[in-house]
């Protein structure tokens, strides 16, 4: 959604559609963007829009931007260590897709459009210090739990495939598991 910014009474109001807009304040650049749910590219757009250099816009978007980071504050608890060396985001490689099926491709291409795939270079292997060791770059599933039974194909106004059936689909030709679980 392109963002709309306006000057009033010299206060700066950036507004992502009609309702949701909040005031600019300089130094509470990522609260605003939080209050707006501003994904990305929306932030990415109001930042260049109100002229911010590129090294600021990285910065102050790496939330949006970026993938779940594992808090190094948590490594002592052996229970959280296991999750992190589990924890895989279930992620099609990059250089996988072009040798999907077109059926697999397809079903790539409409999770993204609906926002349950994104693009992204995120860390997927920690060592024991929680620090990052493998990054990949892939089409990332960013659906949670609650969005899996959510339809994305209709057959003659009836649910012909739902995200999860999409996931475990894909999944599927890559030789994965079925629809990932909650994070």
């Amino acid at each position: 959604m392109k963002p709309k910014i306006e000057t009033i009474n010299n206060e700066t109001i950036v507004c992502l559609g009609e309702n949701n807009c909040a005031k600019w304040a300089r130094g509470k650049e990522r609260q605003v963007l939080s209050i707006l749910n501003a994904d990305c590219a929306e932030a990415r757009e109001i930042l260049t829009q109100l002229g911010y250099d590129k090294k600021s816009i990285a910065e102050l978007t790496s939330d949006a931007c970026g993938c779940p980071q594992v808090d190094p504050m948590f490594c002592s608890d052996p229970e959280v260590r296991k999750f992190i060396a589990a924890w895989r985001p279930a992620y099609i490689p990059y250089r996988r897709y072009n040798t999907l099926p077109a059926e697999a491709r397809e079903l790539i291409d409409e999770l993204m459009r609906r926002g349950y795939v994104k693009v992204l270079t995120c860390c997927v292997e920690y060592d024991e210090e929680c620090r990052c060791v493998k990054a990949e770059r892939g089409f990332f599933i960013t659906a949670r739990a609650v969005d899996y039974d959510k339809c994305i194909k209709y057959s003659r106004n009836k649910c012909a495939m739902t995200v999860r059936q999409a996931i475990a689909g894909i999944l599927s030709y890559l030789g994965q598991s079925s629809a990932p679980g909650s994070r």
